[in-house]
């Protein structure tokens, strides 16, 4: 599989019964250099325990999963590159920011979606609640993915939507998942 570069890091826990069948311990530490992936941040073992993958395809598209508890609270930080992310919350909450505006996400009432897009280098931002429960997945996807196959020339309505949503720094766009 010279094509995807997978990071997945798994520990056994001691919890039975929680519907975690089995945990891994991962976390974000802060890095202030650009490197062009989500994957390829630092991840420290102390911040989770539970399940979490990252996996980086050729195209430079990233799937990011998470399925732990945070346990410590503390405050973390990573640049990520250009691009678009689509992040699904399943389970628990999950606040961040993006160059200091916060972004907070629950879903206490059923799964919530969240689409951004920036257009250089920017901070994310992560709190952790000690004993919170996260459980998501996202996707981001290069800016240089959406330009080579969409162009300057966007053809209809939704790629034209698509062009300028892309196009401005810090677009956000909430959906519900159905």
């Amino acid at each position: 599989m010279g094509h995807i570069r997978r990071r997945e890091s798994r520990l056994p826990t001691a919890r039975s019964g929680a519907g975690l069948q089995q945990l891994d311990t991962v976390g974000i530490r802060s890095r202030s250099d650009y490197s062009g992936s989500p994957c390829q941040a630092s991840v420290p073992n102390d911040m989770m325990e539970g399940r979490v993958t990252c996996e980086e395809f050729a195209s430079g598209i990233t799937l990011h999963t998470t399925d732990a508890i945070e346990t410590a609270d503390l405050q973390a930080q990573v640049v990520l590159p250009p691009g678009m992310t689509i992040l699904l919350l399943l389970e628990g909450s999950k606040d961040v920011t993006l160059d200091g505006t916060a972004l907070q996400f629950n879903a206490k009432r059923g799964p919530v979606g969240r689409i951004w897009s920036i257009t250089r280098p920017t901070t994310l931002g992560r709190s952790c609640v000690r004993g919170r429960y996260v459980r998501m997945v996202s996707v981001s996807i290069p800016l240089s993915w959406f330009e080579e196959r969409v162009g300057a020339e966007a053809a209809g309505p939704a790629a034209r939507e698509l062009t300028t949503f892309l196009r401005a720094q810090l677009s956000l766009k909430d959906w519900e998942p159905a």
